[in-house]
């Protein structure tokens, strides 16, 4: 079990798949070390599918701070510059919106 905690990159896709819901999202969490006396900041983006509830329908814009969890796998491969790429791609079981950008507030609401 793997848990993050990042903003979406952009709105939620919903769609129906076999007659189950589903919701397509791709989250930006950060990474803060140190190297050489400097602050690094490293990017991560984590590509969700959120099977198991039709609730959260309208509810994951781009912006919002949400945290989530559940089981990943990881697909490294190089660009042409040398530079390694690491997309995360997780199926969630468990979502929570931090802050609800239509309010302007936290929200703390869990949606599983």
């Amino acid at each position: 079990m793997q848990t993050f905690i990042g903003n979406l990159a952009k709105d939620a896709k919903f769609k129906e798949v076999n007659g189950c819901f589903v919701a397509d999202f791709t989250i930006v969490s950060e990474r803060h070390s140190e190297k050489d006396g400097m602050t690094v900041v490293k990017k991560d983006y984590v590509q969700c599918s959120f099977w198991k509830n039709s609730k959260i329908k309208g509810r994951l814009r781009a912006g919002e701070l949400v945290l989530v969890s559940g089981s990943n796998a990881y697909a490294d491969f190089f660009v042409q510059d040398g530079r390694v790429l690491v997309f995360i791609k997780m199926d969630v079981d468990d979502i929570k919106v931090l802050t609800d950008k239509r309010r302007g507030e936290e929200d703390n609401r869990r949606l599983h």
